[in-house]
């Protein structure tokens, strides 16, 4: 099954917001199934943008989280948790997305040994929207792939804080830049790291 992960920013990179701008969403899709769909759903963003300022074209509510870089976090902890077997066989490994109005996860758990299962759940009942039963399921993907996938994001990240604030009217914020580039960089390394050889 093929996998896409990709961010949303509040914000477009020529008008962004206060420092890192990196507010937004997390969206996920398996053999172009969206995963992280959610009906019923008032987004908190009325629209997103990539790191070169393009609109998505895709609904807002497909994108579960607020800030970025706290639920980017979070699903890397949980996939290198993962990589590294640091569960039991038939534990959940939960990355929690901070979801307006409340919160909801995305959930990976052993398959057969080569394939992780991702699902996508609420937190809880009563927070008034409904995920497909597809997704609350899951699917079977290459853990190696979802790897691969947090790299580019955390590479958008990048090039969006660069697009945004290199000429940005409220001075130099190039250490700032730099911080959030080291940030970046180290999980991206992470990541890197528990790939399999086979699959580089």
């Amino acid at each position: 099954m093929s996998l896409d992960i990709s961010v949303g920013f509040l914000s477009p990179p020529e008008n962004p917001a206060d420092f890192p701008g990196l507010e937004g969403g997390i969206r996920i899709t398996v053999d172009n199934i969206v995963l992280t769909r959610r009906k019923n759903f008032q987004s908190y963003y009325d629209e997103l943008y990539n790191s070169n300022g393009r609109q998505h074209d895709h609904d807002p509510a497909e994108y579960p989280g607020r800030w970025l870089n706290w639920n980017l976090d979070a699903l890397k902890d949980a996939v290198l948790r993962f990589q590294q077997g640091e569960f039991d066989r038939y534990e959940e490994v939960p990355a929690k997305m901070e979801d307006e109005p409340g919160f909801s996860t995305i959930i990976l758990s052993f398959c057969d040994g080569e394939h992780v299962r991702i699902a996508y759940q609420p937190v809880s009942a009563d927070i008034g929207y409904h995920i497909p039963v597809k997704s609350t399921i899951g699917y079977s993907i290459n853990p190696d792939e979802l790897c691969h996938e947090l790299v580019g994001c955390y590479q958008e990240c990048i090039c969006y804080v660069e697009n945004a604030y290199t000429d940005w009217d409220y001075g130099d914020l190039s250490e700032e830049i730099n911080e959030i580039q080291r940030w970046a960089d180290e999980h991206i390394q992470e990541l890197l790291a528990v790939i399999s050889d086979d699959n580089c």
